[in-house]
């Protein structure tokens, strides 16, 4: 699977609110990355993991990784892998 497809399922996971499971999907593919895309996987991981914690009524770890995924996300622009990014 390429990185594109991985997202794209992560995206479809994330509407149904399986953010847990975008977690799993994500890492898999960030845990081999080493190049540019690296940090905007971790990104995406941690806006997957801020929902968890918001579904889970836990204000404090949903803000704090959110604003962790804002501040990896500002590297980026434009759209990658499938996502656009400022739309994000």
């Amino acid at each position: 699977k390429s990185i594109e497809d991985t997202v794209i399922l992560a995206r479809k996971l994330f509407k149904e609110g399986l953010y847990f499971e975008v977690h799993e999907v994500l890492e898999s593919v960030w845990m081999t990355e080493y190049g540019k895309l690296r940090e905007f996987l971790q990104a995406l991981i941690q806006i997957a993991v801020a929902y968890y914690h918001l579904n889970n009524y836990n204000l404090r770890g949903y803000e704090l990784l959110l604003n962790n995924a804002m501040e990896l996300l500002k590297q980026y622009s434009g759209t990658l892998c499938t996502v656009d990014v400022e739309k994000l």
